[in-house]
């Protein structure tokens, strides 16, 4: 079974951060150097997120892709 669906993600991110590709695309630097992407992942039981490896054991894929980004 197929199920698409649109999640929208709202991501607050320290003063200074700035796109890493300069596109506002999936990450972000943040001022101290590190960096952050937002993902969409699936949870077991409400307990934890699978690997993408366990999510594939049991038959599960996620595809995710970033297709609209408004900074605010």
């Amino acid at each position: 079974m197929i199920v698409q669906m649109t999640l929208e993600v709202t991501l607050e991110l320290p003063d200074g951060s700035a796109s890493i590709d300069m596109t506002g695309g999936r990450g972000w630097l943040l001022p101290d150097g590190n960096w952050v992407k937002p993902w969409v992942g699936l949870e077991l039981n409400d307990e934890r997120d699978l690997t993408h490896m366990e999510a594939l054991k049991m038959g599960c894929n996620v595809s995710d892709m970033v297709t609209d980004v408004e900074v605010v």
